[in-house]
């Protein structure tokens, strides 16, 4: 916890000090009024906060992709766990658990990767909006669609099908969280 402290401390004073040098070359002159130098802090500070917001949003929007892949790619195991038990309602319940954790976990992201349409939204962290942080949760919502329209639980090409979308969906926002970090 002690690190944190020390790195938001850095952070402040490297922007105290950068926003300082700034006004003072702002007109040429060695002296600026303590206002401005405020003023242009607290607007630094505002703009590393939104940027910080936003670039969480778009990380954590992954990470929940991540858990999406995850649960679907252990139904496997899930499905033989269900044959251990010896209550019924037990198996029911771990089933109805998986599932509803699942497809909601998978509704989630698709309503967070909507934001990435929203004109600006991730120009303010990239400059320009990556296609793959767009297309990604498109392809991850048309999984979703295809999944009330069929049960891909029961049908084995539409499960396949389903592999496939969740899979690629996920592979395309990487590619895309890949272009913004780096």
């Amino acid at each position: 916890m002690k690190s944190v402290y020390k790195i938001i401390s850095l952070a402040v004073f490297f922007s105290v000090i950068l926003t300082a040098g700034a006004a003072f070359a702002a007109n040429g002159s060695q002296f600026v009024a303590k206002e401005v130098v405020i003023e242009d802090l607290a607007q630094n500070l505002a703009r590393w906060f939104v940027w910080f917001i936003m670039y969480t949003f778009v990380l954590v929007t992954w990470v929940l992709y991540a858990l999406v892949v995850f649960l679907h790619l252990a139904r496997p195991y899930i499905l033989q766990i269900l044959n251990k038990f010896t209550l019924r309602l037990g198996a029911d319940l771990w089933w109805t658990f998986y599932l509803t954790g699942r497809d909601i976990a998978a509704v989630a992201v698709f309503a967070m990767g909507l934001f990435n349409l929203i004109p600006g939204y991730l120009s303010e962290i990239h400059g320009l909006v990556p296609w793959p942080m767009i297309v990604g949760p498109i392809v991850l919502g048309m999984s979703i669609f295809m999944k009330s329209l069929v049960d891909v639980d029961d049908d084995p090409t539409a499960f396949k099908v389903y592999h496939v979308l969740v899979l690629a969906g996920f592979g395309i926002y990487s590619l895309g969280i890949y272009g913004i970090v780096h």
